[in-house]
């Protein structure tokens, strides 16, 4: 049997934001997807690639802005899927789009086990148009120094 895929899920994740970016055409809200939300979304797409034969499954997160759930968050959400990837004994890819704003180390074993340490990002260069929460503009190259200056992420939150 001839499979077709991947195919393509664009999750987001919240529509929280910590930017009021003025090319932003997202409405923001105080919402988040809850893992029993994620585990009806999943469960249905995986039960359609058995159906027609889709191998892989490519998960984007975006959003709002994916980094403002708590590490915790993906933790969770990557045991779901994972396990209903493989109860349809489908594979899974994850990616992620972040602005980086909330980025900071604890976030490393998340960028490691999920999207290996691969994270699309937009840079506003020299940060003319991104700014955060009540209009202070923040330059680009203040907020992505520390994570463009490290030079390795652990493989695990233990590590």
């Amino acid at each position: 049997m001839m499979t077709r895929g991947p195919l393509s899920l664009i999750l987001l994740p919240t529509l929280l934001c910590d930017a009021d970016c003025e090319f932003c055409i997202e409405k923001k809200t105080d919402g988040q997807l809850t893992h029993d939300e994620l585990s009806v979304v999943v469960r249905k797409v995986v039960d359609h690639m058995v159906r027609e034969h889709i191998e892989t499954l490519s998960v984007y997160r975006q959003g709002g802005e994916v980094m403002t759930p708590a590490p915790e968050w993906f933790e969770e959400a990557h045991g779901i899927i994972g396990e209903a990837v493989n109860s349809g004994r489908r594979r899974v890819e994850h990616f992620v789009q972040s602005n980086l704003i909330a980025y900071s180390d604890r976030r490393d074993w998340v960028l490691a086990q999920m999207f290996g340490n691969s994270v699309g990002t937009s840079m506003d260069y020299p940060g003319l148009h991104r700014k955060l929460k009540r209009g202070v503009r923040r330059n680009t190259t203040e907020y992505g120094r520390g994570m463009f200056e490290r030079q390795e992420m652990p493989a695990s939150k233990s590590g």
